[in-house]
């Protein structure tokens, strides 16, 4: 379940204590829609995507300073691989089609390069960022928790991970985290990167009540949290979990740690407009690629210049 907005809806990017105290709108005022908010690794600034085709931009913590890091595609889901360089989720044209890879670039836009086959997806840089877990589709349409190393190479599918997504790591980069909708109702795993380890399930939801876009901090779990029996993206709240008991932060939906784990980022409506939830349909891009760039990825990663936009 991700946000898919079929006009803008004003979505603005907030910074919170923990408890959810001192919540504070960074992008007031901008008439931009962002989505999918990310700490970089010193926690001075964020990267986000922005706009109805999300572009991926990163910013400082009052939301000024803004660079745009892409600028053709559709680009969801960044995480830093360092202060300087952000992996992110991009839809490319193929050869008779449009697919999600993983893809790296500078902070401040410049090369991209393909780290991924097709139908990857939600990447989550681990804390000491030397790994990259994220979402696989594999060809006969199954999904799993995939890790890979940080520039690409390794990856290894996580076969106890079937139908996860949102993946997230432990603070100490020993284990991954993350969700697997259920009729029975929605649950959290987790999972030790040690040979021959089974998940360990964290939490059952109660049936019908939907949780997306899971962030671990510790023992701390944030995640986004929508009640049975609401209407699609009604009453969407952050909460987190921590030794079995909840706090609600507020209103809002896809948190994430900032790297001490005393604060959150998030995204909400300030004007209170419900937004519709849906299975994500995979946009074409549709604006016009930068001189000298390509959109066709390739099984080895190629360099794809993009020049550094400030606004």
């Amino acid at each position: 379940m991700r946000p898919v907005w079929a006009e803008p809806y004003n979505v603005h990017i907030f910074i919170a204590a923990a408890d959810g105290s001192g919540r504070k709108d960074i992008t007031q005022g901008d008439g931009t829609d962002w989505n999918n908010p990310s700490w970089s690794p010193d926690g001075q600034r964020m990267a986000a995507s922005a706009g109805t085709y999300s572009q991926v931009e990163n910013m400082d913590l009052t939301g000024n300073d803004r660079i745009q890091v892409t600028n053709i595609g559709t680009n969801r889901n960044p995480s830093w691989l360092s202060n300087s360089e952000i992996v992110y989720e991009g839809v490319r044209q193929g050869p008779g089609f449009y697919a999600p890879y993983l893809i790296k670039n500078g902070a401040g836009g410049g090369f991209e390069t393909y780290l991924s086959e097709k139908d990857a997806t939600a990447p989550a840089v681990s804390p000491d960022t030397t790994k990259i877990a994220f979402v696989q589709i594999t060809a006969n349409g199954q999904q799993y928790i995939s890790i890979m190393q940080s520039d690409g190479s390794n990856e290894t599918i996580q076969s106890a991970t079937l139908g996860g997504f949102s993946p997230t790591w432990c603070s100490d980069n020993s284990c991954i985290s993350y969700i697997v909708h259920n009729e029975g109702g929605d649950k959290i795993y987790t999972l030790s990167l040690a040979a021959q380890a089974s998940p360990v399930l964290i939490k059952t939801f109660a049936a019908g009540d939907k949780i997306d876009h899971i962030s671990q901090y510790g023992d701390k779990f944030a995640y986004s949290f929508q009640p049975g029996g609401k209407q699609l993206g009604e009453d969407t709240e952050v909460q987190v979990l921590e030794a079995g008991v909840i706090t609600h932060i507020g209103t809002g939906w896809m948190p994430d740690w900032n790297p001490d784990g005393t604060k959150l980022v998030f995204v909400d409506n300030p004007i209170g407009v419900v937004p519709t939830f849906q299975p994500t349909p995979w946009q074409a891009p549709t604006s016009t690629p930068a001189t000298g760039a390509t959109t066709t990825p390739l099984a080895t990663p190629k360099p794809v210049y993009l020049p550094t936009i400030r606004r």
